[in-house]
């Protein structure tokens, strides 16, 4: 794409001139002949750059340099005097000295295009993230360790705390003086923690706010450190989990309570398995407690009506109990009998009934209240096998899994009620159905392998989650089997309990989305990094264009290749799924190739690289990287005099540590400098490393120069 410039000159064969100078340069020009019209015409074509002559307008046109400003459009002056002009005032990207060289004019064009992307991508990068922590409720920080100085504190701050943003910004650990009394000494050892460079990643206390009301904060940090591994600066946002913590509080309070109660309850149902009902003799509407649907085996989901409830009563116990009521009536007497009801499901059930009549001032018989008792056990205790079975089905029919049973080619023989819950089916609507019609159609295949496994190895199913549809909407259970055998080991079937674990899974797959997006946002992070990291490489090496003097050269490509060794690892780690660890075989690899083409290495020195299949966490893998760096180009700098030789790279693993061996056949280190005690920011370096990594570092100078460093993998902090 052709920039557009816009030139700024009232001398028309010295704006022909450069024209024809910038045009050869592939860029397309306008002309303005003034300051105004230079405004004017910039307001319609919006040129990528301004170019502006001062010889010739003088201080006219720096003037307008203010309101060009506004349009964000980059300045490059020409001038012959640039000292007698106050060029600076009007901050402009740069100025070329007239007479200027093409190249060199061209070269401070791109540059300040250049810098003007740069410029509106970190401004835009800001200000978004800027309105994002203005907007967050959470208070979001950033304070000096160990000083205690905030350095930023966005307006949640005084949300939270009751303390104003310059409140914070004048004084020294401001939330210290607002930390609870009961979570002082807590808050004093996690100060400690961070001063020792230890940041735990959250954790949670009380304050007392400045308005004396008591809060909950839940915090998270992030620990910078300089170069030298020292914290500087800890990172972090505050959430006010206050309202949470009362809910969490009354949940255990409510929870205690409601295991209190419920033990009661089961202890009174099973004790005395007693109902209390009520009956409105005007309309017959029935009002009921929990307990007597599970005796006469109603659905608690569904209301009861009269009409239900006689048909429970075989006839001639509908008579005698008919009886007893019109008795009650008329006689105004209460009743007690014992009955026989065939419920719902099929149960016979005995029953023990106590009722009384409750008239009107009229004395007009306006309802009947009274209990219903399961007698059944009492009734049938001649039958312990059968009483047996009628515990077991209590049991199964209150739990809140299905019970289920098949036989072996599939059909099930027994369900228990709560189908109607989870699938919406009754008992009597799955008895007699093959499992697998209820199992959705594409399961099918899985689960029967998985049965036919079951039949063969005599293994119990533990957990298995089978999808199935509920009208139209697909659930997931989790399903525990065993196998039925006869007494000759013949496979009968299969019993086992389903679960709804509908809601749990839809929640795991979720946690998982929300993992994969944060490893996503990981990955884009290191990528960032690597490309910023490549930028900062790239100004370097364009510096180094600039420079004349040797010693500034070899500085900046010393710097330039300490920046692309961690940018290597940044680049590895975006392109892996472990976000923890790198492959150091290909680090070094492009670590080598990098360092050669940096020192412009031909064919007269070679590399040979052994090193074992090795990962190494991010701890260990950034200061080897520079090492490595520092040792390798100390050998192609000083170790060979313009002669050939041989640059060898060794990693092993070795027992529990490494060894890690940098040699040259080359001139050798001087035998007279001591490279523990140098004054060379290098080997300085190394040996900060070294030590950073708990390793040792020897040399040996047989046949040139050796370095021998044995260290350990360094523990890895998670960071999430």
């Amino acid at each position: 794409m052709t920039m557009k410039i816009l030139l700024v000159e009232n001398e028309s064969s010295e704006a022909e001139d450069i024209k024809r100078v910038l045009g050869s340069l592939d860029y397309e020009v306008s002309h303005a002949s003034s300051g105004e019209d230079a405004y004017e015409i910039a307001l319609n074509i919006m040129p990528d750059l301004i170019l502006i002559d001062t010889q010739h307008n003088k201080n006219e046109d720096i003037n307008i340099t203010p309101r060009i400003k506004e349009l964000e459009i980059p300045v490059v002056y020409l001038t012959s005097y640039p000292n007698e002009i106050d060029i600076k005032s009007t901050d402009p990207y740069e100025y070329v000295v007239k007479p200027f060289d093409k190249n060199e004019l061209k070269v401070t064009l791109e540059l300040t295009l250049y810098k003007n992307r740069i410029f509106r991508k970190l401004k835009a990068s800001e200000e978004k993230y800027r309105r994002l922590a203005e907007n967050s409720r959470d208070m979001i920080y950033s304070m000096t360790v160990p000083e205690g100085e905030y350095l930023y504190v966005n307006p949640s701050a005084e949300t939270i705390t009751g303390y104003t943003v310059d409140e914070f910004y004048n004084s020294k650990r401001l939330l210290l003086n607002s930390i609870h009394p009961d979570f002082k000494d807590y808050y004093k050892k996690t100060w400690e923690q961070l001063l020792n460079g230890i940041t735990p990643p959250t954790y949670e206390y009380k304050i007392i706010t400045k308005s004396g009301n008591e809060k909950w904060l839940y915090q998270r940090n992030s620990l910078i450190k300089d170069d030298k591994g020292n914290p500087v600066v800890i990172e972090g946002n505050v959430t006010d989990i206050t309202e949470q913590k009362k809910v969490e509080e009354d949940l255990k309070r409510r929870e205690v309570e409601f295991r209190i109660e419920y033990k009661k309850l089961l202890r009174a149902q099973r004790v005395a398995e007693i109902g209390i009902w009520e009956n409105n003799l005007a309309n017959n509407d029935l009002h009921w407690t929990e307990e007597m649907y599970t005796i006469l085996g109603f659905n608690p989901n569904e209301p009861v009506n009269l009409k239900e409830v006689i048909k429970i009563f075989p006839h001639e116990e509908l008579q005698r109990f008919q009886q007893a009521v019109d008795g009650a009536i008329n006689d105004n007497i209460p009743y007690s009998m014992d009955y026989k009801i065939v419920r719902p499901d099929g149960l016979e059930r005995y029953i023990h009934d106590e009722g009384q009549i409750i008239r009107d001032d009229l004395g007009k018989a306006k309802s009947m209240f009274g209990t219903t008792q399961d007698i059944t056990r009492r009734k049938m205790v001649e039958k312990s096998l059968k009483d047996s079975e009628s515990k077991f089905r209590n049991l199964v029919e209150t739990t809140p899994d299905m019970i289920w049973e098949i036989d072996k080619n599939g059909i099930f023989t027994y369900i228990s009620p709560q189908s109607s819950f989870i699938l919406g089916y009754t008992p009597q609507e799955i008895i007699g159905k093959n499992i697998f019609s209820f199992i959705e159609p594409g399961a099918v295949g899985r689960i029967k392998k998985i049965f036919n496994t079951h039949i063969k190895t005599f293994r119990k199913i533990n957990t298995l989650e089978v999808p199935v549809y509920r009208d139209s909407t697909e659930l997931t259970l989790e399903i525990r089997s065993v196998r039925v055998r006869d007494n000759k080991d013949n496979n009968e079937g299969f019993q086992g309990t389903a679960r709804d674990i509908t809601e749990r899974t839809k929640a795991t797959n979720q946690l998982r989305t929300s993992i994969k997006e944060k490893d996503i946002l990981l990955q884009e992070i290191h990528h960032r990094v690597k490309n910023n990291m490549q930028i900062i490489s790239s100004l370097l090496n364009l510096q180094i264009t600039y420079l004349n003097d040797e010693e500034a050269v070899n500085l900046l490509k010393e710097s330039q290749n300490r920046v692309r060794s961690m940018a290597i690892i940044h680049e590895k780690l975006y392109q892996t799924n472990d976000f923890t660890k790198i492959n150091i075989t290909e680090y070094i690899n492009s670590l080598v190739n990098g360092l050669f083409y940096s020192y412009s290495i031909k064919n007269h020195i070679n590399s040979t690289i052994d090193i074992d299949d090795v990962e190494l966490n991010i701890e260990t893998a950034v200061p080897v990287g520079l090492i490595l760096n520092e040792l390798i180009s100390n050998s192609l700098k000083h170790g060979f005099a313009k002669g050939s030789g041989e640059v060898c790279i060794r990693l092993k693993n070795i027992d529990d540590k490494y060894e890690m061996i940098v040699r040259d056949n080359g001139i050798g280190f001087p035998k007279d400098v001591d490279f523990r005690k140098t004054e060379s920011l290098g080997l300085q370096l190394v040996n900060n490393l070294v030590n950073q990594i708990d390793g040792e570092i020897e040399l040996k100078l047989n046949h040139g120069t050796k370095f021998i460093i044995t260290f350990p993998e360094l523990t890895y902090n998670k960071r999430i």
